[in-house]
């Protein structure tokens, strides 16, 4: 009886066919994991914003009582905020609401219902109160700074290098 079996040329000629398609295959595959960071980069953000516009929405339609429920972020942000308080409200407090509210951003980034992680920094929360986005040790955070008595600035950076203006984005929020 004869035997067939592979020989060690036919053997060796498998082995590189397989290097050359996994070579092709990570060639075209290799950067997806980095559009993947990228998109949820972005992607946080955009629901971060919708979050607080939504938030800031139902403050001025008196829906809720604490903008982001921090206890002393008091709503509607607006005129009627005397209504909350009991009449006792601080009106140079009420002029500065964004940065009442910039406190409750940070109070909210540390609750268990934040679910929002720096794709570049899986350990870490995607919102972040800073002002220099421009930096690229900032590359997946939505930066949430106060713009002006009452508005909010939200910046992104979501691709190296973060200096470069097409890698990054701002939204103003308006607070009233």
């Amino acid at each position: 009886m004869k035997q067939k079996a592979f020989t060690l040329m036919e053997l060796m000629i498998v082995i590189v066919i397989i290097g050359i398609l996994s070579t092709v295959g990570m060639v075209m595959f290799g950067g997806q994991a980095e559009k993947a960071k990228i998109a949820a980069t972005k992607m946080n953000c955009k629901k971060i914003n919708k979050i607080l516009i939504t938030e800031i929405f139902a403050c001025n339609t008196e829906s809720i009582s604490n903008f982001l429920n921090h206890p002393t972020t008091y709503c509607p942000l607006n005129s009627s905020l005397n209504k909350f308080t009991g009449g006792n409200i601080n009106y140079k407090q009420h002029d500065r609401v964004s940065s009442n509210a910039q406190n409750a951003i940070e109070s909210w980034k540390h609750s268990p219902n934040f679910n929002f992680k720096n794709p570049y920094k899986p350990t870490v929360t995607a919102i972040l109160n800073a002002a220099d986005f421009e930096k690229d040790i900032f590359i997946g955070y939505c930066q949430i700074t106060t713009l002006g008595p009452k508005q909010l600035l939200s910046q992104v950076c979501w691709e190296y290098p973060c200096s470069d203006s097409n890698n990054r984005t701002q939204t103003t929020i308006g607070v009233e």
